[in-house]
C-alpha cells in the first residue's frame, strides 16, 4: 500500500518514493568520486535523494557523514561557533567521538584561524581516521547566506580539496555533495576569488509519469485506472514533488466516488477547490506561500523577477540563459527550464500566481500601475516598452553597453508615448527604473565599458561631501539652497556649499548631534546637545545665543537617539523635543513661550507646518500628532509599528506622510484619516521627506537603500543601496538634489532626474565610453 508523505525527507523504505534520474546519477557520481552538487528551488526532494543516495553508498562500503547546516546556527553565531559546529557535526555523523576530542583540539590549535583549522582536520585527523572512501553531504547549504559573516573561505577549501587530488592521493578518497537553494556563483561571493565552478551539476527534474508508477498504487482504490488518474495529477502538478505527494494524498482521502471516465475532470475541481481557492489558507503544509516569499524576499531583486516572470506569463516560455535573476527565478521554484526554455513549472502556479498577482505585487512596488487607469494609451505599446526594459536589465552583466542602448530605445519609447507629461501620469516607470539601475551599476563599475578607466566628471552620478568622523545624524539644505549643514557624533557641525565644498566647521560639542535646524531668512542655524543645551549660531560660526532645556536631555539613550531642534518657516520660533515626551516652543532670544505634553515617552521628531501655524511630532508609541502653537491637539495618527522615525508635511500644507518600524509609508489627511499607504523597504523606514513641490515622497531604508515614489505608490527611482544606515533625507528646495546623512561619515548628494535628464546622461555616458559621438541610437 502506497502511503503519501506531504513535507519532510522520506525515509528509505518510503512506498511513496519516486526514482527518477537524478538519483541514478548522483550515485554513480559520488560513487566514482565526483563533486556533485544539487542547487534546486525547496521541496523538489532533495534531502530524500540525499537520504536514498547516502543508503546505497553506505551499502557499497563507503564512509559518508551528513551536515545539516541550519542544525549548526544562523543566528547569534561567531565564526568559531559555526566551524567547530561543522566539525562535530562531521565527527557525530560519522561516530568518531572516541577518537576525538573537540575541545581539546581546539584548544592545541587555537593559534589557526578558522579556516586553517577545518583544513587540519580534513587532513590531519579526518583522513587518517577513516580508510575508506569519503563523502560529506553539507544540506540546506542557502542558510549560510544569512550568517553574518562570510563564508568564502569555508568553500574555498572544499574547492581545494579537489584541487589537491593531483598531488596528495589520500584526497581522492574524499569527495563532497552540495545541496540546497542557491547557485554556485553564491557559494563563493568575493569576484576577486577563484569561483566555485567545480563538480558536476545534479539536475533533479519533477516526476514523469512512467517513473511515477509508484504513486498509482495508492489511487487504485479511487479509481480502476489509477494511471489515467495520476496522469491527471501531473498535469496539475507538473510532476513538483511536494505538490504531486499533496494532491495524491487529497485524492485518496477524499469521501465522494469518482465516476469512470471523469478523472481529469475530478481532478481539476478538487484542485480548485482544495488548493487554487483560498490559497493562503489552504497552503498546509506550507508550499505556495513559499514560493511567493521566495520571489518577494529580496528588495534588491524583487521587480526583476517580477518582471521576469510576467514576460513568461506573457509569452509562454522565453529562451534560458545563465543570467542571475533567470537562475534566481528558477529558485523561487515558480519557473522550470525544459529544453533550454523557461515556462511556469505548472497550472497550479499559474492559476495562483496570475498575471492579476504579478501585476498587484508590482503595485506594492511602485513599478507600476493598473493599465486600466491609462486607457488612452495602446496596452500592447506598454507591455513591449516595459518587456524591452526588462530585457536591457536582464543583459547588462554580459553586454553592459547593449544593455544601456536597449534600456535608452525603451525610455525614448516612453517619451515619445507620454510627450511632456508629468511622470505620475506615465503608464509605466519600468524604463526610467532600467535606466537609472543601468547608470548605478555603470557609474560604480566603469571598467565594464572598454574605454573608460575612471568615471566621466560629467557622467557622475553622486557628491559625496567627506568631513565628519562619525556618524552624521542629520542634514539640512538653505531654503535658497546654496548652503547645507550637517551635524554629527563626533561633535561637529560643518558647513557645504551646494557644489559640496566645505565652508566651515566647529567643534567640541560633546555628546554628538542628533539635530540640527537652519534658517535661512536670519542666516542662522541652531543646534541641541544631548544635555538639552541649545546654540543659535551665525552662518559663518559665532554663537549668537545659548540656553538650556532640560527637558530634552537624552543622555540616558543610545546615540541614535537625542533632542530635536526645528525652526519655524519664518525664522522667529524655535520648537524642541526630548526624552521626557516634553514638546516647547521658544523664541530666537531663548525665552520658552509654550510646553506641553505631547507623548508618554521620547519624542523622535517633529516639524513645523509650512505656514508655521502647527507643530507635527512623532513618538515611541507609533503615533504621531499634530498640535496648534498653544499645545491643543488637533489630529493623532496611529499606525502599526512600534516607533515613527520619520514625518513630513506636504508643501501645501493639507496632508503629512509618516514612515517608522512597519516599513509603511503612510499619507495622512489633516483630520488622522490615512489616505494611501504601501510597504516600502522589507525592513523599518528611518526617515521620509516630500519633495518641495509635493509630487513624489522619498524613504530610506535601515539597510541604506533611497526610494522615490509618486504619491500614488509607484517606485519612480531607487538609489544605490549603500549597506549602511542612513540618518536623515533632505531636499534641495527646487527638487533635483537629495542629501542623506550616513552612518560611516559622509553625506551623499543625489541627483533627482526625469527622464529627459537621465536619457541625457546615458547618451554621455556612451559618448564617453565609445570616445565619439555617439549617433547609433534610434
Amino acid at each position: 500500500m502506497c502511503e503519501y508523505q506531504v513535507g519532510g525527507s522520506l525515509p528509505f523504505e518510503a512506498s511513496s518514493y519516486v526514482t527518477r534520474q537524478a538519483d541514478e546519477e548522483l550515485y554513480q557520481g559520488l560513487k566514482a568520486g565526483e563533486f556533485c552538487y544539487v542547487l534546486n528551488s525547496r521541496q523538489m526532494g532533495k534531502s530524500s535523494l540525499r537520504v536514498r543516495t547516502m543508503k546505497r553508498l553506505q551499502a557499497d562500503g563507503i564512509a559518508c557523514a551528513a551536515i545539516d547546516i541550519t542544525a549548526i546556527g544562523t543566528s547569534d553565531i561567531t565564526p568559531d561557533e559555526w566551524y567547530a559546529g561543522v566539525i562535530d557535526s562531521i565527527v557525530s555523523s560519522l561516530d568518531l567521538y572516541g577518537l576525538f576530542d573537540l575541545e581539546q583540539w581546539w584548544t592545541d590549535h587555537k593559534l589557526l584561524s578558522n579556516v586553517r583549522k577545518f583544513r587540519k582536520f580534513i587532513e590531519g585527523f579526518l583522513l587518517k581516521a577513516i580508510g575508506s572512501n569519503l563523502v560529506i553531504f553539507f544540506d540546506e547549504v542557502d542558510s549560510v547566506l544569512n550568517l553574518p559573516f562570510n563564508l568564502d573561505d569555508f568553500f574555498a577549501v572544499i574547492r581545494d580539496c579537489y584541487n589537491q587530488r593531483a598531488d596528495n592521493q589520500k584526497y581522492r578518497r574524499l569527495t563532497f555533495a552540495i545541496i540546497g537553494v542557491a547557485t554556485p556563483s553564491d557559494l563563493i561571493q568575493n569576484k576577486r576569488k577563484a569561483p566555485f565552478n567545480i563538480g558536476r551539476a545534479i539536475e533533479l527534474k519533477g516526476f514523469q509519469l512512467a517513473e511515477s508508477k509508484p504513486l498509482a498504487q495508492g489511487l487504485a482504490k479511487k479509481s480502476r485506472d489509477p494511471m489515467t488518474l495520476l496522469k491527471a495529477t501531473l498535469d496539475w502538478t507538473g510532476g513538483q514533488p511536494f505538490l504531486t505527494q499533496k494532491l495524491c494524498h487529497l485524492i485518496a482521502t477524499e469521501k465522494s466516488d469518482i465516476p469512470p471516465g471523469t478523472e481529469a475532470i475530478w481532478v481539476e475541481h478538487l484542485v480548485k477547490e482544495r488548493i487554487i481557492n483560498n490559497w493562503e489558507t489552504n497552503d498546509e503544509p506550507e508550499h505556495l506561500r513559499t514560493i511567493r516569499d521566495r520571489i518577494l524576499w529580496s528588495q534588491e531583486n524583487k521587480v526583476q523577477l517580477l518582471l521576469l516572470y510576467r514576460q513568461i506569463l506573457h509569452q509562454g516560455e522565453i529562451p534560458a540563459n545563465a543570467q542571475r535573476e533567470y537562475l534566481k527565478l528558477r529558485l523561487t521554484g515558480a519557473v522550470v527550464n525544459h529544453q533550454n526554455k523557461l515556462k511556469v513549472y505548472n497550472l497550479i502556479y499559474s492559476a495562483v500566481f496570475n498575471e492579476k498577482w504579478v501585476n498587484q505585487e508590482l503595485k506594492k512596488s511602485g513599478i507600476t500601475q493598473n493599465i486600466e487607469e491609462f486607457s488612452s494609451y495602446s496596452l500592447p505599446e506598454i507591455q513591449a516598452i516595459e518587456q524591452a526594459a526588462h530585457h536591457a536589465l536582464a543583459e547588462f552583466q554580459s553586454q553592459p553597453l547593449d544593455s544601456l542602448i536597449t534600456a535608452m530605445r525603451a525610455a525614448q519609447r516612453l517619451k515619445t508615448l507620454v510627450g511632456d507629461r508629468p511622470v505620475e501620469d506615465y503608464p509605466t516607470v519600468v524604463p526610467l527604473y532600467a535606466l537609472q539601475t543601468l547608470l548605478h551599476q555603470l557609474s560604480l563599475n566603469p571598467l565594464l565599458t572598454p574605454n573608460l578607466t575612471r568615471v566621466p566628471e560629467t557622467c557622475r552620478y553622486r557628491t559625496q561631501l567627506k568631513g565628519h568622523h562619525q556618524t552624521v545624524w542629520n542634514v539640512t539644505f538653505s531654503s535658497d539652497g546654496q548652503y547645507l549643514v550637517s551635524a554629527g557624533e563626533d561633535g561637529t557641525v560643518k558647513l557645504w556649499d551646494h557644489s559640496g565644498q566645505q565652508l566651515a566647521g566647529w567643534q567640541g560639542f560633546s555628546g554628538g548631534l542628533r539635530s540640527i535646524a537652519y534658517s535661512s531668512k536670519l542666516q542662522q542655524f541652531a543646534t541641541v546637545d544631548p544635555e538639552g543645551m541649545v546654540r543659535i549660531w551665525e552662518r559663518l560660526g559665532q554663537k549668537l545665543a545659548e540656553f538650556s532645556t532640560p527637558h530634552a536631555a537624552f543622555h540616558a539613550y543610545g546615540s541614535n537617539i537625542g533632542p530635536i531642534v526645528k525652526f519655524s518657516p519664518n525664522g522667529e520660533l524655535l520648537a524642541i523635543a526630548g526624552r521626557d515626551g516634553i514638546t516647547a516652543v521658544w523664541n530666537s532670544s531663548g525665552e520658552q513661550l509654550t510646553h506641553w505634553k505631547s507623548h508618554q515617552n521620547l519624542i523622535i521628531n517633529l516639524c513645523f507646518s509650512p505656514d508655521g501655524q502647527y507643530l507635527l511630532t512623532a513618538g515611541a508609541d507609533n503615533t504621531a500628532k499634530l498640535w496648534n502653537l498653544a499645545g491643543r491637539l488637533l489630529s493623532e495618527f496611529k499606525t502599526k509599528g512600534l516607533w515613527l522615525w520619520g514625518i513630513s508635511y506636504h508643501p501645501n500644507g493639507q496632508c503629512v506622510v509618516t514612515a517608522g518600524e512597519d516599513d509603511r509609508v503612510i499619507i495622512w489627511n489633516l483630520s488622522g484619516q490615512a489616505i494611501n499607504e504601501w510597504p516600502c523597504h522589507q525592513t523599518k523606514i528611518l526617515d521620509v521627506a516630500y519633495s518641495p513641490n509635493g509630487k513624489s515622497i522619498a524613504t530610506a531604508g535601515k539597510q541604506g537603500t533611497i526610494r522615490l515614489w509618486d504619491l500614488s505608490g509607484r517606485l519612480l527611482t531607487e538609489f544605490e543601496s549603500i549597506q549602511q544606515k542612513i540618518w536623515t533625507l533632505a531636499f534641495s528646495p527646487d527638487g533635483k538634489c537629495l542629501a542623506a546623512a550616513q552612518e560611516d561619515g559622509t553625506v551623499t548628494l543625489w541627483p533627482v532626474e526625469n527622464l529627459d535628464e537621465l536619457l541625457n546622461r546615458a547618451y554621455r555616458w556612451l559618448q564617453d565610453s565609445l570616445d565619439s559621438d555617439f549617433e547609433g541610437f534610434a
